[in-house]
């Protein structure tokens, strides 16, 4: 749960609930989710997304990031993993913004497998914001989990994900301001693991 939530609670059935409401935060299993060791100087950079695609995933402000960091000459792959069913408009996306040798939709994959991916990762981005019908995100265990490992994360401050940053390794582009994300390249090089 996040304060966020708290807030949701309290604005639905008062105020006077206030003291009964305790934000008890979600873990993760910091003896799995460990920082991985050093890479050397890399000039690719690293981007991993990992979520389930649908309505609440902003995927197309990814793919249109993607496509800007493209247009700057910047050498980079970006890993898509997970399912759902905006995944055939993800892969339309991909190829219509020809960027099918940058960013490489993985699909569903093992927990270990996820966890072997923040590894490599030089950060982690989630485009998410509220759906038509209300849905939003908690706090997302893929940043948390990011976060544990010592991968920078970069969102957009929609739902709980405001509540979740632990400076420095958290960015956080303003919700249906999705134009900040083009300054998100210099979010990226917090990472000490890449080198520009």
């Amino acid at each position: 749960m996040s304060e966020y939530n708290k807030e949701i609670i309290l604005r639905k059935c008062g105020p006077g609930f206030g003291k009964k409401i305790h934000v008890i935060h979600g873990g993760v299993d910091v003896d799995r989710l460990v920082p991985g060791p050093e890479c050397g100087a890399n000039t690719l950079l690293r981007i991993l997304c990992v979520a389930r695609f649908e309505g609440s995933k902003v995927t197309h402000t990814l793919s249109k990031r993607a496509r800007v960091l493209k247009e700057r000459g910047l050498d980079f792959e970006c890993r898509l993993i997970g399912d759902g069913p905006l995944v055939p408009q993800i892969e339309n996306q991909i190829k219509k913004s020809g960027l099918s040798g940058e960013v490489l939709l993985l699909g569903p994959q093992p927990y270990d497998e996820v966890i072997e991916q923040f590894s490599r990762a030089d950060v982690v981005v989630l485009a998410t914001a509220p759906t038509a019908s209300g849905k939003r995100e908690g706090i997302p265990n893929v940043l948390k989990e990011a976060m544990a490992c010592g991968v920078p994360v970069v969102a957009i401050a929609s739902g709980g994900i405001r509540n979740s940053w632990m400076r420095p390794v958290g960015s956080c582009a303003p919700q249906r301001r999705c134009r900040h994300w083009r300054r998100a390249p210099g979010a990226f090089t917090i990472s000490p693991r890449f080198v520009a």
